[in-house]
C-alpha cells in the first residue's frame, strides 16, 4: 500500500509506519510524494513516538519516482494536490483519496 501526500512529510509516513508495524509483514507499506520536503513535519515525529514506539530516525521524505516499479496494490492520496499530481495512477485499480 503506498500512501501519496505532495510533501511526504506527515500524514503519508505516519499512515505507512503506523500499517507497516500493525501488519508486520502481512502488508508492503511504502510513502512518497511528487514534492517531498526535505525533512519530516515536526509535529509528526512525536505521534509516531506515541503511537506506535516506531524509531522515527530513519524518516525521511521521498519522491514517488524513488518507489517506481514496486508494484504497490493499493494507492492511497491523502492530499488533493497529490491527487492531481499523480495522473500517472489515475488508472490505478486500487486506488483511493482520503482528503
Amino acid at each position: 500500500m503506498l500512501f501519496v501526500c505532495t510533501g511526504n512529510s506527515a500524514r503519508p509516513p505516519i499512515a505507512e509506519d503506523l500499517l507497516r508495524h500493525h501488519a508486520a509483514d502481512a502488508i508492503t507499506a511504502g510513502s512518497a510524494g511528487p514534492q517531498p520536503k526535505t525533512s519530516p513535519q515536526p509535529h509528526a515525529l512525536p505521534v509516531l513516538r506515541e503511537s506506535s514506539a516506531i524509531d522515527d530516525s530513519t524518516h525521511s521524505p521521498r519522491h514517488v519516482d524513488d518507489l517506481a516499479g514496486r508494484g504497490f496494490t493499493h494507492l492511497i492520496t491523502v492530499c488533493d494536490r497529490a491527487r492531481e499530481a499523480c495522473r500517472e495512477f489515475a488508472d490505478h485499480p486500487r486506488r483511493g483519496h482520503w482528503s
